[in-house]
């Protein structure tokens, strides 16, 4: 997400807790990876040009507060594999837009990649070179808490429960290298169920209430799982070559995934037993990132350079 993407957006209020996160890298694969998952992500580069750097980010901040724009409504959250001063500790930073500064920081012996924040803002953070995630209560600043997710870790996504539930968020890692899903039980603070995610799980997003889309790059189907107590699999449909990303719109209750065989993006209803394909639309070509606006726009990013594509909602 560039500047002219990141303005547009903060000129709108988050429609919800989840989305009034925005997770910041300077690594464009990670920030890929957290649109799959359904948060909003935007990448800082070192130069400048159409991006920000870490500085000007915070001074569109300050500029941008109190000139009629929804900015202090969102929190901007940042993985970082090591620490500020070289040190050996990995940093989670979560931005607040009222008053932007790197005060507010996570930190654990951990080189993090890759973090979610909960309900209740409870912090995870994980990374492919450990075999577990560390958890930080709420207010939090360094934590020795791990839970063993039994292998690296790519993603981390928290599914939020509707309802009267006084469980805490589903929180569940993927690993692509084993194909797996592991689920953190918070409550315990120990592992939750595991289950191997089709052949070649590419990248996993939350649905509406515990539910979790995957896409499996290597059996070419579209794999929904429900984490309400365990990992289960509840659905499975084969769709195009080598889907890659998915993402769910709210607004249409329904699945959308990218498959880079075909250069596709496809939309399944899950009213029924059996996904049902509703919508197809083609897509620039290597569309390994996909997001669904709030007025249900698809925003799909090509891994090759291609740019940007915006598709509107019919």
């Amino acid at each position: 997400m560039n500047r002219a993407i990141i303005n547009k957006l903060v000129r709108k209020a988050p429609a919800s807790l989840e989305s009034s996160y925005i997770f910041v890298n300077d690594n464009r694969a990670i920030c890929e990876a957290v649109i799959t998952v359904g948060f909003t992500s935007l990448y800082v580069s070192r130069e400048g040009s159409s991006f920000f750097t870490l500085e000007t980010l915070c001074d569109f901040i300050r500029d941008t507060v109190n000139t009629g724009s929804e900015i202090e409504n969102y929190t901007f959250v940042l993985a970082c594999p090591t620490a500020r001063d070289g040190g050996n500790s990995g940093e989670i930073f979560l931005i607040d837009a009222h008053s932007p500064a790197l005060d507010t920081v996570r930190t654990a012996l951990q080189p993090f990649v890759a973090a979610a924040v909960t309900t209740d803002g409870t912090v995870i953070g994980g990374s492919p070179e450990s075999d577990n995630v560390t958890v930080f209560a709420p207010d939090e600043t360094t934590s020795s808490t791990e839970v063993n997710t039994g292998g690296g870790v790519n993603q981390v996504i928290a599914l939020p429960r509707t309802g009267d539930s006084d469980l805490p968020d589903a929180v569940v890692a993927s690993d692509m290298a084993t194909t797996r899903v592991t689920g953190v039980d918070l409550k315990e603070t120990r592992t939750g169920g595991a289950l191997r995610a089709g052949v070649g799980v590419s990248r996993i997003a939350p649905g509406e209430n515990t539910t979790m889309l995957v896409a499996d790059n290597i059996g070419d189907s579209l794999r929904i799982y429900n984490n309400l107590d365990v990992i289960r699999l509840h659905q499975s449909v084969p769709i195009g070559p080598h889907p890659w990303d998915v993402a769910w719109d709210a607004t249409t209750n329904t699945a959308w995934v990218t498959t880079l065989g075909d250069n596709k993006v496809s939309s399944y209803s899950l009213k029924t037993g059996v996904p049902i394909l509703e919508q197809q639309r083609q897509t620039v070509a290597d569309a390994q990132s996909l997001a669904v606006l709030g007025d249900g726009s698809l925003a799909i990013g090509s891994a090759s350079g291609l740019g940007l594509q915006i598709i509107r909602p019919n």
